[in-house]
């Protein structure tokens, strides 16, 4: 199945819910796009977007991006400054996970080559990346839908403090 094949899906989802059904025929099946070239790329774009508006995480990324020569391999981002990825726009925390993440990557402890991230079930993904202090499940679940184009995740936090739906 493609990135963006979700007829599967689309119908199974149609037989079994009224509701769904009639979205599905007004909006279409959902189109995913990866806007990363590679899984480390797109997790940092996906750090850098925890709690910002698209707009704004879309500017620093670009910066950051713009900055390192568009090249944002582990290797050029682990020879950044905590300063100068602040001066970028980036929180002290968002730095210092970009920070780990790139020694982590380059001392071989995580490996995000799309090979061996296409053998590794989503669960081995999620604990290695969530090693990394500032990567929750909820950002590598990102990576897993839209980089990876895993399609069985569903971002959802079962126990999210004390609030009933």
């Amino acid at each position: 199945m493609s990135l963006n094949d979700f007829s599967k899906i689309t119908d199974y989802l149609a037989a079994r819910d009224e509701a769904m059904a009639r979205l599905i025929a007004k909006v279409g099946s959902p189109k995913i796009e990866k806007l990363a070239p590679d899984p480390f790329t797109a997790m940092i774009r996906n750090i850098t977007a925890q709690q910002l508006g698209g707009a704004v995480a879309a500017k620093i990324f670009n910066r950051l991006k713009e900055d390192a020569g568009n090249d944002l391999s582990p290797l050029v981002l682990a020879k950044y400054s905590h300063e100068t990825l602040s001066a970028l726009g980036l929180s002290r925390a968002k730095a210092s996970c970009i920070l780990e993440l790139s020694q982590k990557v380059n001392e071989g402890s995580i490996d995000m080559t799309p090979e061996t991230l296409s053998l590794q079930s989503n669960e081995v993904i999620t604990k290695n990346l969530c090693r990394v202090k500032g990567i929750g499940p909820w950002t590598v679940q990102m990576l897993l839908i839209f980089q990876l184009s895993r399609k069985d995740v569903w971002p959802a936090t079962p126990d999210f403090g004390n609030q009933t739906p």
